[in-house]
């Protein structure tokens, strides 16, 4: 897809497959945790980082999509793998394609149409650089002639 990414705070961007996004509560999900859907049972490491992942704002989408949670726990799987001090480097994109997958990075949750809500985040206004940026006439205005030295 051509262009800048969709921008769930404009009305221009809700033009995807149903025009709506999906509002995730920045608080997570706090409901039950699903059981590992693997095979093989999970690792102390894998455990825990499944366990802190469900309660995401995205859990609360991938409560709602149990075909999903394979996807979630293959990157649990790994993401921890990747951590090892032998682990081999082309695990890494394996680990953020599943990050975007399961809608972990912010290029995911444009990509599933998720927005965090900004419950109880305050807007602060930026500190004063002493810089003015009201503007001097123009760009000229602020070129500067030099003087050939050489």
């Amino acid at each position: 897809m051509a262009g800048p990414p969709a921008n769930p705070f404009s009305r221009k961007s809700l033009s995807g497959a149903n025009g709506e996004w999906v509002t995730l509560p920045a608080d997570g999900y706090d409901g039950d945790l699903p059981s590992w859907p693997l095979h093989n049972e999970p690792s102390t490491a894998e455990e825990a980082l499944w366990m802190d992942l469900w309660r995401t704002p995205q859990a609360c989408a991938w409560s709602l999509e149990p075909w999903r949670w394979y996807s979630v726990a293959q990157y649990v799987r790994l993401a921890v793998r990747s951590e090892a001090e032998d682990a081999p480097v082309n695990l890494v994109p394996q680990v953020i394609r599943y990050a975007d997958m399961i809608g972990l990075t912010p290029a995911g949750l444009v990509a599933n149409g998720w927005a965090i809500a900004v419950d109880g985040v305050e807007t602060v206004a930026p500190r004063s650089s002493g810089v003015s940026s009201k503007p001097s006439g123009g760009s000229r205005a602020r070129l500067a002639v030099v003087k050939d030295v050489g």
